[in-house]
């Protein structure tokens, strides 16, 4: 794992963590940020992916261009 990308994935992490009902979990094998039990951030071979789905509240996470 490259420390530039792990050290952005933990920087997202800390922001998201502060929020309400999201904390840091597992999907998988993968690192991840779950909101309501649901993970909706994973880091995966050096990769961040998002799996927001149509009903996902996205104000809850604060999640804008620029701020990741």
């Amino acid at each position: 794992m490259s420390m530039d990308a792990e050290n952005r994935f933990m920087q997202l992490v800390e922001k998201q963590t502060i929020q309400n009902n999201v904390e840091f979990g597992k999907m998988m094998s993968s690192l991840g940020i779950r909101y309501k039990d649901r993970v909706y951030t994973f880091f995966h071979k050096e990769k961040v992916g998002f799996k927001l789905g149509v009903a996902f509240d996205i104000d809850v996470t604060k999640l804008v261009r620029g701020n990741i």
